[in-house]
């Protein structure tokens, strides 16, 4: 099925991601925050999803996805021997775009257009 060079491949592949050192393991962050750490030795990671999308993936498939709790926290703990290629990359995504940097609440004034003539 997929492998931690698969969530690399998708990842480095998003607009504005990076790959990092965090605590000894390899993670993927946008300028906000990172989404996605990957423990190499087991072919599993973990991924920033949205809470109510990773409750429901926890109780359908429980042997691909399993709750990892840090304190209060409730992140993905993936098994990638058993995701399909094409649904880890909708993940990545997923994932990315939870760590995306927040849009700015006001728009930017417009400049008035001069008139033609």
């Amino acid at each position: 099925m997929s492998t931690c060079e698969d969530v690399r491949r998708f990842a480095l592949a998003l607009p504005g991601v990076e790959e990092v050192d965090h605590w000894g393991v390899p993670a993927f962050r946008t300028k906000r925050r990172i989404f996605i750490t990957l423990r190499p030795a087991e072919q599993k990671a973990m991924f920033h999803l949205n809470e109510e999308h990773q409750e429901i993936l926890f109780e359908a498939r429980p042997e691909a996805f399993e709750p990892l709790h840090w304190g209060k926290v409730t992140r993905a703990f993936l098994n990638l021997k058993k995701i399909p290629p094409r649904e880890l990359e909708t993940l990545v995504r997923e994932a990315a775009d939870n760590a995306a940097p927040l849009a700015r609440t006001r728009p930017k004034p417009s400049t008035p257009r001069r008139p033609r003539g």
